[in-house]
């Protein structure tokens, strides 16, 4: 890898921080993971899971445009 290349970091959310951004259940947020309607996590390590802020951002794009113009 160049070093003169700066490296660009993907900003990680855990469950908690996710759940302040997106108004739904934790169960929800699972169940629309293993239905590939929502961003999968990252396993971290055995007991920590993170999503990318970036795919989630994405996600949130996306239902906006399917929504927008409704009430």
């Amino acid at each position: 890898m160049p070093e003169d290349r700066p490296i660009a970091l993907r900003k990680m959310l855990t469950q908690r921080d996710l759940l302040k951004m997106i108004p739904t259940s934790r169960t929800t947020i699972w169940r629309w993971c293993s239905e590939g309607r929502f961003p999968k996590p990252v396993q971290l390590s055995s007991r920590r899971v993170v999503w990318f802020l970036d795919e989630v951002a994405e996600w949130q794009e996306t239902i906006g445009k399917s929504h927008s113009g409704k009430p």
